[in-house]
């Protein structure tokens, strides 16, 4: 029975993980498009596609790598001691650091650079950039500890003000113009990592009693606690597949940017287009992963067979797993049938299309 209230407890975070991170996704892609409409009105496309494009993933790239080998083996480590936990999270801004300098120097020296009597700020902007990835990593010890005690709501709280504060700074030097426009989205992103940096440890600060951990226990110990062999491992393992997730998800701005097969401005106008694009899958189907990884890695125990574990917990697991397919099933349908509806000589659907 107690495994069973266990099970009820984490299925019902992951559903409340999934339902906050679809409401927090879709009004930050409304937000974002309609500052993006407005930028357009104050900044060229060429900018666009050098702070959206260029630059945003140099950012995302080395947070990702860092951080998402040590998000998928310590968020459902549920058995593992906290302090294992921290003492390995500690080793993603190392990593990040060492991913930084590599990017920073790729992006710097080796791709093809801007003009730079239109964009003199181009080299500090990288720099500025990579920081600002470094300050979010920062924090990771903080967001894994959080997700590991179930606590939800202030990630999804803290990424939406963060997210919020980036895009009110940058249209605010936008429309005052008191800045050129590669600048202003270099501060926006620069307050983005300082904002969510800040907010994380404001929250443990604050919530220290009902947390009961403190900012010190957030500090690794090596001197009472090794390093776990076996998380690791798994964080080992989980490397490679990190690596191949971001060439699937991100390949064609990293051909784009290699290789500079469009111009900035094609470029700036591309991520336009992506994010309407992209809308189903971040809004709806990317909350359900995160949602469903964190409640079937909390669920069952790695390495080990259905049959060696708890019966009721497998079927409930089986019956989630069935509804989420059922569920995405569902939804490409549904576009795909309204697509096809579209296409109909009657409804004059080519015009759309």
């Amino acid at each position: 029975m107690a495994i069973s209230r266990k099970n009820s407890v984490v299925l019902d975070t992951a559903v409340k993980s999934v339902s906050m991170n679809i409401f927090l996704e879709l009004a930050l892609k409304v937000f974002t498009f309609l500052l993006k409409a407005l930028c357009l009105r104050y900044v060229s496309a060429d900018v666009l596609g050098i702070a959206n494009i260029r630059l945003l993933l140099m950012q995302q790239s080395i947070v990702f790598l860092s951080r998402e080998p040590f998000r998928r083996s310590c968020i459902g480590a549920v058995t593992v001691p906290l302090q294992d936990i921290v003492n390995i999270v500690w080793f993603v801004p190392v990593i990040g650091l060492l991913y930084a300098a590599i990017f920073t120097f790729i992006w710097s020296f080796l791709l093809a650079q801007p003009d730079e009597e239109k964009y003199p700020m181009y080299a500090e902007s990288v720099l500025m950039y990579a920081v600002s990835a470094l300050l979010e990593l920062l924090a990771e010890p903080c967001y894994i500890v959080a997700q590991v005690k179930r606590e939800v709501t202030p990630s999804v709280v803290i990424i939406g003000i963060s997210t919020l504060n980036s895009c009110l700074i940058t249209a605010a030097l936008l429309i005052n113009e008191s800045t050129d426009g590669l600048t202003a989205f270099t501060v926006g992103q620069f307050f983005f990592g300082c904002s969510y940096l800040a907010l994380f440890y404001f929250y443990f600060l604050m919530n220290s009693t009902y947390l009961k951990m403190t900012l010190v226990d957030l500090l690794p110990n090596y001197s009472e606690y090794y390093l776990n062999k076996q998380l690791f491992t798994t964080t080992k393992k989980f490397l490679s597949q990190s690596v191949m997730k971001q060439l699937l998800t991100e390949g064609e701005k990293y051909v784009m940017t290699v290789f500079s097969s469009l111009s900035y401005s094609e470029q700036g106008l591309y991520d336009v287009i992506n994010n309407l694009g992209s809308l189903c899958a971040r809004i709806i189907f990317k909350p359900i992963e995160d949602g469903g990884y964190m409640y079937f890695s909390q669920s069952l125990t790695r390495n080990l067979s259905p049959s060696n574990q708890n019966e009721g917990v497998v079927k409930e697991c089986f019956e989630v797993l069935s509804i989420m397919l059922h569920f995405a099933i569902l939804i490409h349908l549904r576009s795909q049938f309204a697509k096809d509806l579209l296409s109909l000589p009657g409804f004059h659907g080519y015009k759309w299309c």
